[in-house]
């Protein structure tokens, strides 16, 4: 499997999440909004969408990094940085009620990124028995879970796209430096 393929199993979050738009650096903290108790308007929730792109964006960062990673250590590094990136969207879409069209597509995405984060962080165990990034490379390959979970993350954003919230455009994956 072309290391490409893998990158975008391990993003498809990252990849597929609402809209175009590219920032560099790695992830780290972030302030993120939340969704009202009560049901937002369309426009509040296309914004919350748009922040969980930014942080995507950024996270996107450290799986390029892990890739590219010299050690098992820092490929485990840089993917317990995405998926705490992982969980922040899942809180973010947690926090509060979107509006009424689009609850059920809200429930499915942030069910797949807090399955994603489960995926990831076993993953990121299970890494630690490699002894070369090339062992870990392998390790990722015959993970059936990341292609489950890209498919969860898809599916739903598929949704919200119908439903006219995202635009259906996916972020290109910033450049390691």
């Amino acid at each position: 499997m072309h290391h490409r393929l893998l990158t975008a199993g391990l993003l498809a979050a990252s990849l597929a999440v609402v809209a175009g738009c590219s920032s560099s650096g790695s992830a780290g903290p972030a302030t993120s909004p939340s969704i009202n108790p009560s049901p937002v308007s369309s426009f509040i929730y296309s914004k919350v969408l748009t922040t969980i792109v930014d942080l995507e964006n950024k996270a996107q960062h450290d799986v390029t990094l892990a890739f590219k990673a010299k050690t098992v250590a820092r490929m485990r590094a840089q993917l317990t940085a995405f998926a705490n990136v992982q969980a922040q969207a899942a809180a973010v879409l947690g926090g509060g009620t979107p509006p009424a069209k689009a609850q059920s597509a809200n429930a499915a995405l942030k069910k797949a990124f807090s399955d994603n984060v489960t995926v990831i962080r076993t993953l990121v165990t299970r890494l630690a028995s490699a002894k070369t990034v090339t062992q870990a490379v392998q390790l990722i390959r015959a993970d059936s879970d990341v292609v489950r979970v890209s498919q969860e993350i898809n599916n739903a954003l598929t949704e919200l796209q119908s439903l006219g919230f995202t635009s259906g455009e996916t972020p290109t994956p910033q450049p390691s430096t």
